[in-house]
């Protein structure tokens, strides 16, 4: 057997050091904390392991109720090192709102905006901007960064390559930093308002691909645009009260205009089981590989109240499937995965009493649908049941995947689901 004395082997060194871009290349694949242990080697190495030590870093503040403001340590650190400041390409700044801890101290001076002014300068090598809330969010109703900050990185980084942009911030702002960086190719935003007229012109963001936005920021910016991506995000203000059925329609047209869009995640409000079914016929689309339709079933119609401890949801067969009507799927031609989430408060109630019987049903009734009508390129459907359309967990979940030219049809309760991350499809 080859090797079997491979105990008995003895190992020489290399004859010849390895290329020091080797080194960072290795140093590409290690853990954080592999990576400082990696770069105390020599100091030839340490420079290439800087390359990727620091390509991606994360202000935040201490604790929580912290407002001394960390920022101007940040930059101060900037400063100290403008060696491995140049190796920065992504910053996630995570300030806070209100009460809670924030990166800015609560009165903030001249002299820190001039500090930060000139040790973001220095980040000569950034592409990838994003500010969120201390427990990483976009969705609060203000902004957590002080106006002047804005003004501030909207002029140190006019000249920088920007490609990826996360924020929740006023309309205003918002459009005036996609403008200040034609290079954008990913955003995300909540726009903390909707109170603008303005949007983008058409030759704004010539490159921009991949856009999760909530519906203020996708009524100004994704028109017209040759988007791959394009996920929705639905702020917990706007799920059960001020998104309707209108929103829905407007956000399907753009989809079926949008004749580039690869990957979709829309949220259709339904008016009980009848009209769920006229849903998904309004995403038909030639171009989608991966569709991610969620629908909400309102709480004011019978048997939806949540309050309202007699009531219930009949959970039924007819319910799930209805959600994906027949013939459908033939007008999705290269659709690859499709995911269907339900959501109505009562279904956590509804699964407690649901039997093998009505499991058996529905697997079989769905593998006979997959089976006649769908297209070559799909291989994976979903349809969830959940009650809370805040936690990443379903109370009833039907999985259908091709084997073979056959499709298998697996049923669960109480999983976790895990959805695509726009950074994921870009």
């Amino acid at each position: 057997m080859l090797f079997k004395d491979y105990h008995n082997v003895t190992t020489a060194p290399f004859n010849k050091p390895l290329p020091i871009e080797l080194h960072g290349l290795f140093a590409s694949h290690l853990a954080h904390d592999d990576l400082k242990s990696y770069s105390l080697v020599s100091r030839s190495l340490n420079r290439e392991t800087n390359r990727v030590l620091w390509r991606s870093v994360q202000v935040s503040p201490r604790k929580l109720f912290d407002n001394h403001g960390v920022i101007k340590e940040f930059a101060q650190a900037l400063m100290r090192d403008p060696v491995r400041a140049a190796c920065i390409r992504r910053i996630n700044l995570a300030s806070g709102v209100e009460n809670y801890a924030g990166i800015f101290p609560s009165q903030p001076t001249e002299e820190l905006w001039n500090t930060l002014k000139e040790a973001f300068r220095l980040l000569i090598r950034l592409n990838s901007i994003r500010l969120t809330t201390h427990n990483g969010n976009l969705a609060y109703t203000h902004s957590a960064y002080p106006e002047q900050f804005f003004d501030i990185i909207s002029s140190a980084f006019a000249a920088s390559p920007i490609v990826a942009f996360a924020a929740s911030l006023p309309p205003r702002r918002l459009l005036q930093l996609c403008q200040s960086w034609p290079t954008l190719v990913t955003l995300r935003s909540v726009a903390i308002s909707t109170a603008t007229s303005v949007s983008l012109p058409p030759e704004a963001l010539p490159r921009l691909r991949h856009a999760e936005l909530d519906l203020g920021a996708m009524r100004h910016i994704i028109r017209g645009r040759p988007l791959e991506t394009l996920y929705q995000f639905l702020p917990f203000w706007e799920f059960d009260d001020y998104y309707d059925s209108s929103d829905f329609e407007w956000i399907a047209e753009s989809i079926r205009c949008c004749k580039t869009l690869l990957r979709a995640r829309p949220y259709g409000v339904s008016e009980g089981v009848e009209h769920s079914a006229t849903l998904l016929p309004m995403l038909v689309h030639d171009n989608l590989r991966e569709l991610e339709f969620h629908v909400i079933f309102r709480d004011e119609f019978p048997g939806l109240n949540p309050y309202d401890q007699s009531a219930g949801w009949d959970l039924t067969h007819d319910l799930i499937m209805r959600a994906l009507p027949p013939g459908l799927l033939t007008h999705f031609p290269k659709l690859e995965t499709l995911q269907i989430i339900l959501y109505a408060h009562h279904f956590d109630d509804a699964t407690e009493d649901i039997d093998n019987d009505y499991i058996g049903y529905v697997a079989n009734t769905l593998a006979d649908l997959l089976t006649s009508e769908a297209e070559p390129a799909l291989n994976r459907v979903e349809i969830h049941c959940r009650s809370n359309p805040f936690r990443n967990n379903s109370n009833l979940s039907f999985l259908a995947t091709l084997c073979e030219k056959h499709w298998e049809v697996k049923f669960s309760q109480y999983v976790s689901l895990i959805y695509t991350h726009i950074d994921d499809a870009c």
